[in-house]
């Protein structure tokens, strides 16, 4: 045992020294590989010097000597430095033809993803990995999202996209067409308003069974913008009908996205009787903006205490709305849960212009029987500075 456990020794000891020189020792321009993976640690993508270390980072995504995740390292450093290193992206290219490693495929897509328009000429190659239904999943929605950071104006792009949310790209099964589908309604919000063109097929993805492919759509929809207002109709009936909680929100929010023409929509959901329908048009009023108030200011009514509250939160800080919003969170903070309680003391807090020790709805605070109140009113009033006077 102990002779072929020095007989091991030897061989192994011959082969270290047939074998290359440790990756460590390999130069690119007079630096080893370790000072450069330091180097791309720092490296400022943005900054002046970022230039010059192109040519040195194409040589280590070429080199077949050091280890894949230095070449990815380096891969994914030139497409942060984006145009400046364009040089790579045909480089990337002939990698991406040339190898059948899924890992390489994977740093070459995300490298192009990075890049985004400047990658643009790949564009045809990068479709086709999106079509081939041989390859794995993970590499198509990969292709997928480079594809669309590439921009609608590069061959391809939009066609294979309207062809991932329509589902008509070939796969080995329905789950996988319908994940492909949910990638390409998801990435298509990466292009704002030049996603005009997938607007049916986004309404009709906002019906689907799947609440994942439902929720894409939707939030797509609001990165559309105000283009999106065909979509108004449908983005309601998913506040008034859906299922999923993060939908309805999803479909509030974008209302909101979509501005001015999404308003007398939300003025009617305001007024459903459903509170969980009135709490999504709150959501899509507050984030339409100024636009929204008039939405905000109707729901100071509601009567639901958590709506009013979190309306009134919303328009304290406006010159119009503040004293009204003031009396309500006031006379909310008497019988609100402590939650609402703290949201409507912050308000107030934070407003101390909105109101006065004086109005009766603080008095009514302040000499409240609950003590915990009448804590938080004392600390309001001691707090508030002296030139807080509403109407000044």
């Amino acid at each position: 045992m102990v002779f072929i456990g020095g007989l091991l020794a030897i061989l192994a000891t011959a082969a270290l020294s047939e074998q290359p020189a440790p990756t460590e020792e390999l130069r690119f321009q007079g630096r080893p590989v370790s000072e450069w993976r330091e180097r791309m640690k720092g490296l400022d993508p943005s900054g002046p010097q970022a230039a010059e270390n192109v040519p040195p980072l194409i040589e280590l995504i070429q080199s077949e000597s050091i280890p894949e995740f230095t070449r990815r390292q380096a891969a994914i450093t030139l497409g942060r430095i984006g145009k400046p290193a364009a040089d790579a992206v045909p480089v990337l290219r002939q990698l991406l033809a040339e190898t059948d490693s899924d890992s390489t495929r994977l740093w070459i897509l995300k490298a192009f993803t990075l890049f985004g328009g400047t990658a643009g000429a790949a564009s045809s190659e990068v479709a086709q990995f999106v079509r081939d239904a041989d390859q794995t999943h993970l590499i198509r929605v990969a292709a997928i999202e480079a594809l669309c950071r590439m921009g609608p104006q590069h061959p391809q792009v939009m066609q294979t996209l309207l062809d991932g949310v329509r589902g008509n790209l070939d796969t080995r099964n329905a789950v996988s067409r319908r994940e492909l589908q949910m990638a390409a309604a998801e990435v298509l919000g990466l292009l704002g308003a030049d996603a005009a063109p997938a607007l049916p097929d986004l309404i009709r993805a906002a019906e689907s069974d799947w609440d994942l492919l439902r929720l894409s759509a939707v939030t797509t929809l609001g990165h559309i913008g105000p283009q999106s207002e065909i979509a108004i109709p449908a983005l309601a009936d998913v506040i008034l009908f859906d299922d999923a909680p993060e939908v309805r929100d999803a479909a509030a929010v974008s209302l909101g996205a979509i501005g001015t023409a999404a308003v007398p929509t939300l003025t009617q959901l305001a007024s459903v009787r459903d509170p969980e329908v009135r709490e999504r048009a709150l959501i899509g009023a507050i984030a339409i903006g100024p636009v929204g108030v008039p939405v905000l200011k109707f729901l100071l009514d509601d009567a639901d205490l958590e709506l009013r509250i979190r309306a009134a939160d919303q328009l304290i800080s406006r010159d119009e709305t503040s004293r009204r919003a003031a009396t309500v969170l006031l006379l909310g903070m008497t019988v609100a849960p402590p939650r609402q309680q703290r949201t409507a003391y912050m308000a107030l807090r934070q407003h101390p212009s909105a109101w006065s020790p004086a109005d009766a709805e603080f008095q009514q605070l302040l000499h409240h029987t609950d003590p915990r109140l009448r804590q938080l009113a004392e600390r309001l009033q001691r707090e508030r500075p002296a030139s807080s006077i509403p109407g000044e």
